[in-house]
Formats: structure tokens, C-alpha cells, sequence
């Protein structure tokens, strides 16, 4: 029996469940650990203690970022797996995409230099980095000498764990890494960037001149040959090929303090640094933003990177200035983003508090958008001035400096605005050709940024996967009420029927448009784009969803096909999804591909959930499905029956090799709510409260293959948590003969915890939209009136408290794992 022991433990748990899911729910990214808040980003940054600099990452032309839902998203130069070819869209990074992948992956490192020169590594949750691309721009070729997806076998740093890393930073030669508790950590084929300590192979800690260890480090960032580094008391650190504040640049083989400006005011918001190539070497250029506002930078000026309006080098700190070398100063910075992933060009870009995008520095390809001319330039700080029609350089929350590139994200706009040049995807808009743009185009991608989402609004589709010709899908917008158009920039063709259907004609690149009211934006015309291919042959692999009301997973002439909300995904052997289809509304679905398009030989399989899935994603179970449905079987038509499947997955088969014109059996699930034909037939289900105590009877009717049972508490009859269990007393789980169960609970502990799950997601709604440090507070005051609340409503002589309803059911779990429901029973007061 739960006594208020365990309830008061229960309470505390779920009060330090509520932090998570408000932490969750403030950062919409992810929540796989690290100290930083991804909410901290752009033009809603804040200050420097939690900034995340890395939700956008762009190298010279190859580009990651993360997603409002916490994936990371690829495309451009050498961005596949195998190391050489690009993906010319916004591409997940997933076990799919990018074979012998593990774990989730939470950050990405770029190191480039000039075209066709780039590699990157990833972090997972499973402390482990991949590395592809171009060998020796971020590690030694001692550890790969080869482009493709591959597992580095340094690993992290000793004692270091991905859940503690705070900024996985990448440069040309090197990975810099602080973790949550500001140590920092070098890997570089750079004696400079590593302080002359360990090898080119191995992890290096940064110490300082006296010898001690670096710590208490909140960011660490730099460029080919040095980093610069902020402490959490507002001090800088430089070390490699660096300057001091006061002399000349010089190698440093330790740790440096770096001397701040003079007259700033406020604390030091984000730091960052670019290169600028003189003579033979690459000099760096340092920026340190302000809370304040004010811009500051020192070192090197052969092209006007520090934005005085010369081209002398200084070893002191210097403010840009707007409009002349005696204009104003600098001083409404809200974010900066030098050039800091390619050697290469000495460039940056900054956002004003006034949400417009100033760039100055070494101008090549049109990369700033500022001269117009293709060869390398000078150009003092200014605005850039062309951009596409119906644009504008306002409203910009979001900037990202390229080598060769700049991308911005624009308010009540879904897609990026790019400048520069633009080849192997880079641009996002799946369109190899090599072409140097002078002008912000914003006919690019989607992409929703973690701590920059410019539109409430969004475009889904009934089918992720291959778009081929001759298919057809079903359009849906966020918010509803808008209207679906073919942008007239489309190269493929397709139709429109009703509101929302969509067929594709000929094969190109198809932009759909969904024009609606969004909020403080108001009309909005936001876009999808689609690759539509015309293969020369294909075949078809079909399904249905049926109710089966008699249980024997034989699909009859009177039993209805149904969608109950359900998805059907095509799964590769290696358990990625291939494609994932909306069942009709008629329980049909379809999968048509390219013969060819399969080439992994083994078992592929169609796997239910009840959302969909994202190309590459894994999949290895089906989902649970509402309403209280079951799974009862499968069949592949007149064969294959098998109603001892009830696991919402069909093993179809290798069918890689498939000639076109083929149509392969159909692929048929059962699904029944009826507790007559579900693996266990309950029979009875009664909820009563007698002296304090929660009593729960059920009786089963048949039982098979059961292996226990979940009893489940709600305070709203919705959101159900888990109370107890029990084994199943049928022998084996099998019985035919009526079988009576009884679990017993103290009322208020069952209650109480009902209750919070319910406290928590309603916690989480209320909080959406505040900061976070005010998010916490106001769930902790209201978690502990919850707290005292649970705890007081306890009446002398442990009697049930009067009008508080709560709600039972009972969960089945199968031997297989899969899952069934009883009915939901009002608890009675005995």
C-alpha cells in the first residue's frame, strides 16, 4: 500500500519532472543534457552564460541547423555520408541518412577551407563522434584518412561525458570543446591551437601560463591557428597564434590573459573571431559583444574586419563605427557572427537592436551582398542593399556568416534569405549549379531554428518519402483556414484539386505556397518545397487498416477499413524508415517506389505509429493506438494470417529487387477495440474507495498470452499515470476460465499522482513563452502549493477526499510486449 512516504517521494520526483519538462518546453530543441539554452540564441539572446552560439552553423558552403524539434538538419557541400556528394536540401541527420550511426545526435563541428574542402563531426548521446569529409580540416588524417560516416576512435576527452559538453566548436584544423563545467578541451593537427600539449591525435586541456588548468570557461571559439575564450568573471583567455591587447601577435603556447577594452560598460555578452590572410600568415581579428550593446575589436585589418574605416592593424580594442572612421560608434549590437568555421575570408555580420543586418570586412562572391563584384573586396561597414522582391533587410532575427556565404532568418517568413555564392546545395533549394548572387533571395528551404522561429505556421503533407510523378498526397496547414497555390518559381509541375490535393505531374523542383492569418504576423504566405523524380519504372507495395470485429485477422467483406489516426511506415532492413504514409481515411494506404530505389538486400518491413516519421529516422516498434484500439493481427490478403502478430509490425519481406509494374500483396493490419476479440476479454472493471483505500477489481473472461497487467490512475480521465502492476494468473498467460484480479493503494498517494501528471502538462502550457529563469520560479510556486495542497487534503482517519473524481483502467501488456486497454471506470466512494 503507497504510504505518504512514498506519495511525498512521488511529489518531489515529479516536482524535478516538472523542471525537465519546463526546461523542455522552454528550449522545444532538446533536452538530452548540456548547460546551455538553446532558447539563448539570435536576436532573443540574452547573456552569456547560457548563450548557444551553434543552433546555425555554416562552413563555405555546407550548413547544419537545429530544428524547433531538436533534430539537426544538414545540407550543402559534401554533406552525405559518403563524404564527397551534397544534399541539396535541408537533410536529417539520422541512422538512415548516415549508416552506423548511434544515439541522438546533439552537436555538430565545422572545419572548412575554400570549396570542395570540408569535414564535420558530430556528438551523440552515446558519447561517441562521427567524422565525413574532406580528411585533415578539423582532425589528423592520423585518425581518418578517409571521407565516409565513420565512428572517431579518439572519443571524448577522459571524464567528459556528451551529456556535460557545453559548445562543441569547429574550425579549420581543429575541434574546440568546453564542457558545463568550463574546462576546455583541444583536438587539432595544430601544435598552436593545442598549446604545444599532448598530440595530433589526442585530446589536449588548455592550461595557462603559470601552468595551471584553464576553468571556469563559458565560451570558447576561434580560427585556424588560435582560440579566445570568456570566463564566467567576464576575463578573456587567448592562446595559438593570438594578441595580447597590448603587443604584437605572437604564438602563444599557453593560455593568455587577454586585456579588455577600456570605458565598456556592461559584462561581455559573446566573443568571436575571423582570420585575414597577410603575407604569409593568418592573422586573427577578435570581436567582443557587450550586454550593452557596444561592439569592440582588436587585431588584424588588411581588409577593414575591424570596421574603423582603415586597414591598420591594431593591438588594442577599437569600436566600428556605422557610417565613417569618425561616425558613431557601435553601440545597439544585439548578436554577431563573424566568419569562424573556413579559412579564409576575414568577415562578419551583426544584427542591430533594430533587427537589421550590418557586414563589413573581406567581400569575395557576393558573400555579404554588399559590392556586387565577384573578386575579393574591401568593404567598411554598411547594409547590404539588394534583396529579392517583397523582401527586405528588416525584421531579421537571425544571421549566420559563411565562408563564401551569409544566411539570414526573417520574422512571419518560413524559408532563409542566402547571399554569395551559391553550388552543391548549398542554398537549400535543391539546385547543384555553381552561381555567385548578389542579391538575398529567399526561394530557398523551409527551416525552423531552434531560438528563431519566424512564423507560427507550417506546411505538413499525408506523405513523407520519395516524391515520384503520378502521386498524390494531401496537404494540411497550421493554422487551418488558409489556401494551398503552386508558386509559379517551380520548375516541376503538379495539380491541385479541391483545397488541398496535390498530384505531381513532372518531375523538377515543386514550391507549394499556404497563404493564412498567423498571428502578430497576419497574412503570411509561407512555402514547401518538394523534389519530385520521374523514374523510368516503379512498383507498389499497398495495405489497409481494417476493425476487425471477430479477432481472426481475416479481412471480411463486412468489416470496415478505418485510419484511427494511424501511419504506415516502410522500414529498411536496417530499421530506418524508407517512407511514411497517412492511412486514408478508408484504412487504405500506399507505398509506390522507384525500381532500383531499394538497395539494401535483407527483411523490410511496414511498421504503424500514430505520427509521422522522418526519412532515416529508426524505427523498430510499432506505436500503441488510440482510442483504445488494439492490434489483432495481420495478413498479406488471401495469405499470411496470422493473428498472433498483434505487434502493428509486417515483416514483408526482401524486396529490394522488385521489377516495375509490380503491385506486391497487400500489407493488412487488424485493429479492434472491442474487448471480446483483444488478447484479454475483461469481463468486469470496478473502482471503489473504502476507509482511505483504493480498491480495484477486474475479472477476465479469457486471457491469452498475457504477461501482466498496468493499473492506471487519471484525475481528468485523459492523462493516465501508472499505479501498480500485477502478473497475470492465467498459466503461461493463457487461460479460458474467468480469472479475478484485486489491487489496493492508498487513495491520496494515487490521487496526488494522477493529479501531477496532469499539474505538469498543465504547468508546462501555462509556462510556454516565458523566459526560463521565470518559468522555474512560477512552477516551483505553483508545484508547492500542489506540493501542500497533496499533502493537507488528507482528512482524519484517511477518508477519501469529497469531490475529487479520479479515473481507472487497466493496461495489458502481451508477452510480445504489445499493449491493450480495458474501459475507463469512474472511481465510487464505498
Amino acid at each position: 500500500m503507497t504510504t505518504m512516504r512514498t506519495l511525498k517521494a512521488m511529489v518531489l520526483t515529479l516536482i524535478v519532472s516538472l523542471w525537465a519538462v519546463s526546461y523542455s518546453y522552454g528550449q522545444a530543441c532538446y533536452g538530452a543534457g548540456g548547460c546551455q539554452d538553446f532558447a539563448n540564441f539570435g536576436f532573443n539572446s540574452t547573456t552569456a552564460a547560457t548563450l548557444e552560439y551553434d543552433n546555425y552553423v555554416s562552413s563555405f558552403h555546407s550548413t547544419v541547423v537545429r530544428d524547433l524539434d531538436g533534430s539537426l538538419k544538414i545540407w550543402g557541400e559534401k554533406t552525405k555520408a559518403d563524404g564527397t556528394s551534397s544534399w541539396l536540401v535541408p537533410t536529417t541527420i539520422n541512422a538512415g541518412n548516415y549508416p552506423g550511426l548511434t544515439g541522438t545526435p546533439l552537436k555538430v563541428a565545422i572545419g572548412s577551407f575554400g570549396i570542395n574542402q570540408v569535414q564535420f563531426a558530430l556528438l551523440t548521446s552515446d558519447d561517441k563522434i562521427f567524422v565525413w569529409g574532406t580528411p585533415g580540416l578539423l582532425v589528423s588524417t592520423a585518425l581518418t584518412s578517409t571521407a565516409n560516416f565513420q565512428q572517431l576512435s579518439v572519443g571524448l576527452p577522459s571524464g567528459v561525458t556528451a551529456a556535460n559538453v557545453k559548445m562543441f566548436f569547429g574550425t579549420n584544423q581543429a575541434i574546440i570543446l568546453t564542457t558545463c563545467g568550463g574546462d576546455v578541451y583541444v583536438l587539432s593537427p595544430d601544435a598552436n591551437m593545442r598549446t604545444g600539449l599532448g598530440s595530433n591525435t589526442t585530446w589536449a586541456r588548455i592550461r595557462k601560463t603559470d601552468g595551471s588548468f584553464l576553468t571556469n570557461i563559458i565560451a570558447a571559439r576561434g580560427n585556424s591557428n588560435g582560440a579566445i575564450a570568456l570566463d564566467g568573471s567576464g576575463a578573456l583567455w587567448v592562446w595559438g597564434f593570438s594578441w595580447d591587447g597590448s603587443t604584437a601577435v605572437a604564438h602563444r603556447n599557453r593560455a593568455t590573459s587577454l586585456a579588455l577594452p577600456t570605458g565598456a560598460t556592461g559584462s561581455i555578452k559573446m566573443i568571436g573571431a575571423t582570420f585575414g590572410y597577410n603575407v604569409d600568415n593568418y592573422y586573427p581579428t577578435y570581436y567582443i559583444l557587450y550586454t550593452t550593446g557596444e561592439l569592440y575589436a582588436l587585431g588584424n585589418n588588411n581588409y577593414g574586419q575591424l570596421g574603423n574605416w582603415g586597414t591598420t592593424n591594431s593591438a588594442t580594442w577599437v569600436q566600428p563605427r556605422y557610417t565613417s572612421a569618425s561616425g558613431p560608434v557601435m553601440t545597439d549590437i544585439k548578436w554577431i557572427s563573424p566568419n569562424e568555421h573556413d579559412l579564409g575570408y576575414g568577415t562578419i555580420n551583426v544584427l542591430t537592436d533594430s533587427k537589421i543586418v550590418y557586414a563589413w570586412g573581406q567581400e569575395s562572391g557576393n558573400m555579404l551582398g554588399r559590392s556586387g563584384i565577384n573578386s575579393t573586396t574591401l568593404v567598411n561597414p554598411g547594409v547590404p542593399g539588394n534583396f529579392q522582391p517583397g523582401y527586405a533587410n528588416t525584421n531579421i532575427i537571425g544571421v549566420e556568416s559563411g565562408g563564401h556565404t551569409t544566411m539570414v532568418l526573417r520574422e512571419c517568413n518560413n524559408t532563409f534569405g542566402y547571399v554569395g555564392h551559391r553550388t552543391n546545395g548549398s542554398m537549400g533549394d535543391n539546385i547543384a549549379a555553381s552561381d555567385y548572387d548578389p542579391v538575398y533571395h529567399f526561394n530557398t528551404n523551409a527551416v525552423a531554428v531552434c531560438g528563431a522561429q519566424t512564423v507560427s505556421a507550417s506546411i505538413e503533407s499525408s506523405y513523407n518519402g520519395p516524391y515520384i510523378t503520378g502521386n498524390s498526397l494531401q496537404l494540411s496547414g497550421n493554422p487551418t483556414g488558409g489556401t494551398f497555390a503552386i508558386d509559379p518559381s517551380s520548375t516541376a509541375s503538379a495539380t491541385l484539386s479541391g483545397s488541398n490535393a496535390l498530384t505531381f505531374n513532372t518531375a523538377g523542383t515543386l514550391r507549394v505556397n499556404y497563404t493564412v492569418t498567423a498571428g502578430s504576423c497576419g497574412s503570411v504566405t509561407i512555402q514547401k518545397l518538394f523534389d519530385v523524380v520521374n523514374p523510368a519504372s516503379t512498383f507498389t507495395l499497398p495495405g489497409n487498416i481494417w476493425n476487425d470485429a471477430n479477432g481472426n485477422a481475416v479481412t471480411d467483406g463486412s468489416e470496415a477499413g478505418i485510419a484511427n489516426g494511424l501511419w504506415a511506415n516502410l522500414v529498411a532492413p536496417n530499421g530506418t524508415v524508407i517512407a511514411s504514409v497517412q492511412v486514408n481515411s478508408n484504412g487504405t494506404y500506399s507505398f509506390r517506389l522507384a525500381q532500383g530505389s531499394l538497395t539494401a538486400t535483407g527483411n523490410y518491413s511496414v511498421v504503424l505509429t500514430n505520427s509521422i516519421k522522418q526519412v532515416g529516422d529508426p524505427l523498430a516498434t510499432a506505436d500503441t493506438p488510440t482510442g483504445g484500439y488494439g492490434y489483432t493481427g495481420i495478413n498479406r490478403g488471401a495469405t499470411g494470417v496470422d493473428n498472433t502478430n498483434r505487434t502493428g509490425k509486417l515483416n514483408v519481406g526482401d524486396i529490394s529487387g522488385t521489377t516495375g509494374g509490380t503491385t506486391l500483396n497487400p500489407a493488412n493490419f487488424g485493429i479492434s477495440n472491442d474487448p471480446l476479440v483483444l488478447p484479454v476479454q475483461f469481463a468486469s472493471i470496478v473502482a471503489t474507495v473504502r476507509g482511505g483505500v483504493l480498491f480495484v477489481n477486474w475479472t477476465t473472461a479469457s486471457e491469452k498470452n498475457n504477461k501482466n497487467f498496468e493499473i492506471e490512475a487519471s484525475a481528468d480521465g485523459v492523462h493516465f499515470t501508472t499505479i501498480g502492476t500485477m502478473d497475470s494468473k492465467a498459466p503461461n498467460g493463457n487461460s479460458d476460465s474467468a480469472l479475478s484480479y484485486e489491487f489496493s493503494v492508498d487513495y491520496s498517494g494515487a490521487v496526488a499522482a494522477s493529479g501531477f501528471i496532469v499539474a505538469l502538462l498543465a504547468l508546462g502550457a501555462l509556462t510556454m513563452g516565458m523566459q526560463r529563469n521565470k518559468k522555474l520560479a512560477f512552477a516551483g510556486l505553483m508545484l508547492t502549493g500542489l506540493f501542500v495542497g497533496a499533502i493537507g487534503c488528507q482528512k482524519k482517519g484517511n477518508e477519501p477526499v469529497d469531490g475529487k473524481s479520479a479515473y481507472i483502467r487497466i493496461a495489458q501488456i502481451d508477452k510480445d510486449g504489445s499493449k491493450t486497454y480495458s474501459k475507463t471506470v469512474k472511481v465510487v466512494n464505498n
